[in-house]
């Protein structure tokens, strides 16, 4: 898995904890968490990404996300505007 697609989860709305650590994700697609109203938790550990920017989750009402984890990636450019986040860790 090295892409995470636009509303690859909009069939999975009920989810409230994604692990996707420990893949070879590189690129997240703008919207691509937009259909996880429910999401709480998000761990991305141990990816490939260089760059997080809010815009993935462009269009989502993520109200409930209040934790995300990018720890061991590549990450040079962590940019964020209107997503405000409990706890996040790098």
């Amino acid at each position: 898995l090295n892409k995470i697609d636009k509303d690859i989860f909009k069939t999975n709305q009920n989810i409230s904890f994604l692990d996707l650590s420990f893949n070879k994700i590189s690129k997240l697609e703008i919207g691509a968490f937009s259909s996880l109203i429910n999401l709480e938790d998000l761990y991305l550990r141990s990816n490939q990404l260089e760059y997080f920017e809010d815009d993935i989750f462009l269009n989502s009402n993520l109200s409930k996300l209040n934790y995300i984890s990018l720890q061991n990636n590549n990450i040079k450019n962590i940019y964020f505007t209107n997503l405000f986040i409990t706890c996040f860790q790098i």
